[in-house]
């Protein structure tokens, strides 16, 4: 297969101008030709921003997430395909694969004779269970790594007054959330330039729709604090009785706490309790992150639907395949050299502890 042919190896220098997600790609075809691709920056950092088109599709994914009905689906088609100055595809990103949910979407467009076309399909985390919290983590984690998570609180809580506050009031739900920009604005996100308040577009659009969700009581959000200090934050919105962990951010300063983990522990609890939450879905990209601890999973695609000429669909189809092609072996690379480089640097502490230099100088 294409993933065995791969290698990948952390940069051996640091060359002018690469940044903290510097990317290279070196093909090597059996004929001798030789590829390559550098990139700096990703998609949506001001120095490769997003078009129009790719903010209407962020849009599109975001009204699948709100349940819109078929009949509002129906109404983005006919705007897309009534205006000239808009293209001619309807993109729906981490749409729903459940037949029902599916099948009365597809609807639509099977009714009008236009072209559909698949590109991924997969899972995501999500929270569906009748356990409480105690017996839901038991199942979820190990015992060990209970206890670790026990020893990172005890740890953090000795640094001051550790506790987990639920803000749900508008007023205090708006507070909160700017704590939240302000959070994330300082962490890696910040500093690539993909941070709300990186855009002011973005960070204004953000601002109102919490705003009037929280009047709505359809937004909240959970804080991990110390001191009064938010340490990890996680903005929950809702519809109906499907709540979204839509976004979240952490102090970097004590990342060697998991704080992220340990916000998720206890809103992972008060939404199990929580009757009037029927389903969580956890927004995450795939399960591969901390928020696979969630055990259910939702199966979801991404689904293109053209409204205009049929040639037209099929080549921009193939163009978006070969670029998620590419997208995924460039992840695999990066996950594959990042997990490397952390098994090099314990390597390293390990053979720099005392007993390590002892048994070396014997």
């Amino acid at each position: 297969s294409l993933i065995e042919r791969i290698d990948y190896t952390p940069y051996e220098t640091v060359e002018p101008g690469y940044t903290n997600v510097t990317t290279l790609l070196d093909v090597a075809l059996t004929d001798g030709r030789h590829f390559q691709v550098r990139a700096d920056f990703g998609k949506g950092n001001p120095r490769n921003p997003m078009t129009f088109s790719d903010v209407e599709e962020k849009m599109r994914g975001c009204a699948n997430y709100a349940g819109w009905s078929v009949e509002s689906a129906d109404r983005i088609v006919d705007a897309v395909a009534n205006a000239p100055d808009l293209p001619k595809i309807v993109a729906l990103d981490a749409l729903s694969a459940e037949p029902a949910a599916r099948d009365a979407l597809m609807r639509v467009p099977a009714a009008r004779g236009y072209a559909v076309h698949t590109f991924t399909s997969g899972e995501r985390p999500m929270l569906a269970s009748g356990l409480d919290a105690k017996s839901y983590f038991e199942a979820a984690l190990s015992a060990s790594s209970r206890k670790k998570l026990r020893q990172y609180r005890r740890r953090l809580g000795e640094k001051g007054r550790l506790e987990t506050r639920h803000l749900t009031a508008p007023e205090s739900v708006c507070a909160a959330f700017e704590q939240f920009l302000a959070l994330e604005a300082q962490g890696w996100k910040g500093r690539a330039g993909t941070a709300l308040v990186s855009s002011a577009n973005d960070a204004a659009v953000a601002r109102a729709m919490v705003a009037a969700l929280a009047r709505e009581g359809a937004a909240s959000v959970f804080a991990l604090e110390l001191d009064g200090r938010p340490v990890s934050m996680q903005v929950v919105l809702r519809a109906g009785s499907i709540a979204f962990t839509w976004k979240t951010t952490y102090d970097e300063a004590f990342g060697d706490f998991s704080p992220g983990m340990l916000l998720l522990e206890d809103y992972t609890a008060a939404l199990l309790e929580d009757r009037q939450v029927g389903a969580v879905d956890s927004c995450a990209f795939d399960a591969n992150s901390y928020m696979g601890t969630w055990m259910e999973r939702r199966h979801v695609a991404n689904v293109w639907i053209g409204v205009g000429p049929n040639s037209q669909f099929r080549l921009a189809t193939q163009l978006q395949s070969a670029f998620l092609r590419v997208r995924a072996t460039a992840k695999t690379l990066y996950l594959r050299a990042r997990k490397g480089a952390k098994s090099l640097n314990t390597r390293i502490r390990l053979n720099n502890t005392p007993a390590a230099r002892e048994s070396s100088n014997a």
